[in-house]
């Protein structure tokens, strides 16, 4: 190139560059910067950083459910067969049980699938990309409820930040609820027909989606419409459309699953499920304590139905207050529901209605600040304080200590020793779709080895009480479900369905999942567990049984198989020629006929007469309630200590149990931890937890029995 080119280059390139920035580059700029500083683009900008954030946040979560440990557990497994089936071809609730709603599952499949159909699949579109669907939902519900442009958005940072305390995600499953009503709210606000089609098309999608909220939707929509029905207030031809709505989803999935033979399944198993957690484990009035947040919800919900009712009366019905009132009986509906376990883990669902009850009463009350503070209206603003202070203290009160550590995992993404030390030693296992270790690979690959080696792929195998054994070797379950699955709806009726199942397609081998499988099956020859089966020999397991249930599959095993190899994460048992009978005996050491205990004494000694010995005890009680009691109580508000005594000892405490507060009678069985206990005096004491001392007026004994097994 010669000088001369170079020159002409270097006197064109600035007249180049000058030409481009003034009349190419600078207006398009220049509008890029109008449009984004656009006060509705300011919003949706903000929306859009915001979404990335949890979305981001929601990732470490998921960084720490991917580790070995999790492989084959039994909720990873209950998800991940579940799209199995569906993939296969099969339908749930005929060929596989799981306490969702059939239109949840077919959701999730297509995410499972097209993520690589194992165990990251799972894990991302359950941690990630679900709750990532859900905070869009999540915006459009406060959309209906609030009319200012920034206060969705700071509803969003709230509800969000009770999940990242919380660790957990506001899940479609009460989202497809929340919303159906929402849409009804704002269709009869507007009265635009396809609103009203749309939002019964929704609820419909809720009833499949989970069962249990959906019908909390479908009631307080009929109560509205009842309401307004009986004040002449709702024109009633827009009610056939919501029905339509409901009707074209509802009516298609029950034609096909009854074709299936799955409906009446999947009712019966949903209904069970509901029915038996319908009690609930929360604490009774524990205030100050951290559990009182179980009662923060429907306390506001008492106050919010005051308030719509004082305001009814003066103002008449308008549509803040129908929303008031819908979202009143909604969460109260789901409150019961719920509160299904002793963890907190649906007080995200209770606490969504009671935060847009916050949201709307603080729009309301402090909507013109500066004509509130000029014309000196203390009381709205105070009133505006308050709820401000309730939805903080709400907040707060999600807050759970043990688990807001994974937010303190964000600096270690940036830090490169961080992924180093976590890959070191590690493979990637493409059964599982990320690195585990190198021993627990050739461990999986070894079992699964030997499976493959000695079973044809049509061939059943059973894995109890879970395992991937059966989604790593494509090899079939004779089973429809788990033993996990049958203790959340009706163990003695579904855990006779799996023996008939075994005993009907005879499976030649039976795995037992040695490494994370919660304890249910061991290798001492003696645990020191609460129940326990087993043949007590070196190569025979041990089953920890509930000592409230009776083991009808542990013994099915044990009768019907014995060991043929074991693995470090696994035992494989076969299938005997012939069935050996196996049975457990118990005899009573003492027995103690019907006593009572008064409220004014509150415990009663009970003497043996000499010194007994026993592995568990037996109690048939009820309980003379107060209607007051009965009332405030969730389901526990009385607890029992026994306590076994020795002459010149100290008293042993046996037992600290919640009794049942129902006022019928009930059945309690104690176990010692499978050794035998000594005493010569019980004693049986009668307390109130909490602040309230609220205690039964009788509390009878049918009878008392300390027991113990026979020796061999």
């Amino acid at each position: 190139m010669t000088l001369a080119k170079l020159r002409n280059i270097m006197d064109i390139f600035p007249k180049k560059v000058i030409y481009l920035l003034t009349i190419k580059v600078l207006p398009i700029a220049h509008k890029t910067l109008r449009f984004l500083l656009h006060k509705q683009r300011k919003i949706e900008l903000f929306l859009v950083l915001l979404f990335v954030l949890f979305t981001l946040l929601n990732g470490i979560k998921l960084i720490d459910k991917i580790f070995e440990q999790n492989i084959g557990y039994a909720d990873t497994m209950a998800k991940i067969r579940s799209s199995d089936i569906i993939l296969d071809g099969q339908v749930p609730f005929r060929d596989f049980y799981r306490p969702r709603g059939p239109l949840l599952l077919y959701l999730e499949t297509p995410l499972y699938k097209v993520f690589g159909r194992n165990h990251f699949a799972s894990f991302f579109s359950h941690f990630s990309l679900l709750p990532a669907i859900s905070l869009i939902l999540l915006y459009l519900w406060a959309k209906i409820f609030l009319k200012s442009p920034f206060l969705p958005i700071a509803f969003l940072i709230a509800v969000s930040l009770q999940n990242l305390f919380w660790a957990g995600d506001p899940t479609l499953r009460i989202l497809a609820a929340a919303f159906a009503l929402g849409l009804f709210l704002l269709a009869r606000q507007r009265l635009k027909k396809r609103y009203f089609y749309l939002s019964g098309f929704l609820c419909g999608c809720s009833l499949l989606i989970d069962l249990g909220f959906g019908i909390a939707a479908l009631l307080t929509i009929m109560l509205l419409l009842i309401g307004e029905g009986l004040m002449r207030k709702f024109p009633f031809r827009f009610s056939f459309l919501w029905i339509l709505g409901i009707v074209s989803i509802v009516l298609p999935f029950s034609i096909f699953f009854h074709y299936q033979e799955a409906l009446f399944p999947y009712l019966r198993y949903t209904l069970k499920f509901m029915h038996r957690f319908a009690t609930g484990y929360a604490k009774p009035f524990p205030f100050p304590g951290e559990d009182f947040r179980f009662y923060l919800p429907p306390l506001l919900y008492f106050f919010s139905f005051l308030l719509v009712i004082f305001t009814i009366k003066r103002k008449g019905w308008e549509e803040l207050r129908r929303s008031l009132l819908a979202l009143t009986i909604f969460g109260l509906l789901i409150y019961k529901r719920a509160f299904s376990t002793p963890e907190f883990g649906y007080l995200l669902a209770v606490i969504l209605p009671a935060t847009t009850i916050c949201f709307i009463l603080i729009e309301r009350t402090s909507f013109g600040i500066k004509d509130c503070l000029s014309h000196k209206k203390i009381g709205r603003l105070s009133l505006s304080f308050l709820f401000i202070f309730i939805l903080l203290f709400g907040i707060y009160a999600t807050k759970e200590k043990l688990r807001v550590y994974n937010l303190l995992k964000i600096h270690q993404l940036a830090n490169p020793k961080f992924w180093i030390s976590k890959h070191r030693d590690l493979v990637f296992y493409d059964r599982v779709g990320y690195f585990i270790s190198q021993g627990a690979a050739k461990e999986y690959e070894r079992i699964i080895e030997y499976i493959q080696l000695h079973t044809d792929k049509d061939d059943f195998i059973y894995v109890f009480p879970w395992g991937p054994y059966n989604h790593f070797t494509g090899r079939p379950s004779p089973v429809k479900m788990e033993v996990l699955l049958c203790n959340v709806a009706d163990p003695e009726y579904y855990n006779r369905e799996i023996v008939e199942e075994l005993e009907k397609n005879k499976p030649k081998y039976v795995i037992l999942n040695l490494y994370n499988g919660q304890g249910m099956v061991g290798w001492n020859k003696r645990r020191n567990v609460q129940d326990y089966i087993g043949w007590k020999t070196e190569d025979s397991p041990n089953f920890v049984v509930s000592i409230e249930q009776e083991p009808i599959v542990e013994e099915y095993i044990l009768e019907n198989y014995h060991t043929e190899a074991r693995f470090r994460y696994a035992a494989i048992m076969v299938r005997n020629e012939k069935r050996k009978e196996y049975h457990r005996c118990f005899e009573k050491v003492f027995s103690q006929g019907g006593f009572q205990i008064e409220r004014k004494h509150s415990y009663i000694l009970i003497k043996t007469g000499k010194i007994v010995e026993a592995t568990h005890l037996e109690l048939k009680y009820k309980m003379d309630i107060p209607k007051l009691m009965k009332f405030l109580s969730h389901k526990y508000l009385v607890k029992l200590k026994i306590f076994f005594f020795l002459p010149g000892e100290k008293g042993e405490c046996v037992g600290n149990l919640n009794l049942s507060a129902d006022g019928n009678f009930h059945t309690l069985r104690l176990g010692f931890y499978g050794i035998h206990k000594k005493t010569d005096t019980i004693m049986l004491s009668l307390e109130s937890p909490g602040a309230f001392n609220f205690l039964p007026r009788t509390f009878e004994a049918e009878y008392l029995n300390l027991c113990c097994e026979k020796e061999d």
